[in-house]
């Protein structure tokens, strides 16, 4: 799972800006790539879909900082996926809200890896232009590599510390080392509150939605498809 993980991530961060633009980035689809590698595609679609929603207005434009949502994907999929099903064939709520809030956390974090790569190759970019200023074409080829396997490293190794944090915080929370499912009556004592969790993420949610439904450039548009599903109801 590790070297699995480490591809991932790599690639990844890869096709987000540096190379590549084949959007395999996307939460929607890496992610359920590697749950399929693993063994575990539920878990893959449920975070793709998921994260793919989350961070769906954050671009990476220009020279903005942005949330590394598709790497938080991947993590979030990765640490729910090293926990085995519970005794009754289901991950349990506490394992998903974990992994998700593990995610959300390489998210944010995923900003600063940002900011340490781009500053690291102005030094590539910088050997680059000296060696096509000199017509040194084989020099420039070999500094343009290095500066992919240069991305590609942090990807992979922002993933992987990340991922391994986030399995010490689980066992460390919940006594659940990786590789073993979480005991019944942990998932017990904790149902409480991602039953509570669900319902206030709900409110939320629905306070969000309609925060962006109730505009006045999208009220008249809200209104009229009301009315025609309630005219289609009608008859």
């Amino acid at each position: 799972m590790v070297g699995w993980l480490a591809l991932f991530g790599a690639i990844v961060y890869l096709d987000t800006t540096a190379a590549f633009q084949f959007m395999l980035c996307q939460p929607a689809i890496a992610c359920p790539l590697y749950g399929l590698v693993v063994g575990r595609p539920e878990i893959g679609l449920f975070f793709g879909l998921t994260f793919q929603l989350l961070w769906l207005r954050s671009l990476p434009v220009g020279a903005a900082q942005f949330h590394e949502g598709n790497l938080g994907a991947l993590v979030a999929t990765a640490v729910a996926a090293a926990i085995p099903k519970a005794s009754a064939g289901e991950t349990t709520l506490v394992v998903l809200g974990f992994a998700a809030f593990a995610g959300i956390i390489t998210a944010g974090l995923g900003r600063h890896l940002t900011t340490f790569v781009r500053q690291r190759l102005r030094h590539f970019a910088d050997a680059y232009e000296i060696a096509l200023r000199q017509e040194q074409w084989g020099q420039s080829r070999l500094v343009f590599l290095a500066a992919l396997f240069f991305n590609a490293i942090a990807g992979a190794a922002f993933t992987l510390v990340l991922f391994f944090v986030s399995l010490q915080a689980v066992d460390w929370l919940l006594d659940v080392p990786a590789g073993r499912p979480l005991s019944a009556q942990t998932a017990q004592s904790t149902g409480w509150l991602w039953e509570g969790l669900f319902t206030v993420l709900l409110g939320a949610g629905v306070g969000i939605a309609a925060a962006r439904f109730f505009q006045r450039k999208t009220l008249l548009w809200l209104i009229s498809g009301l009315v025609i599903g309630v005219g289609i109801l009608w008859l």
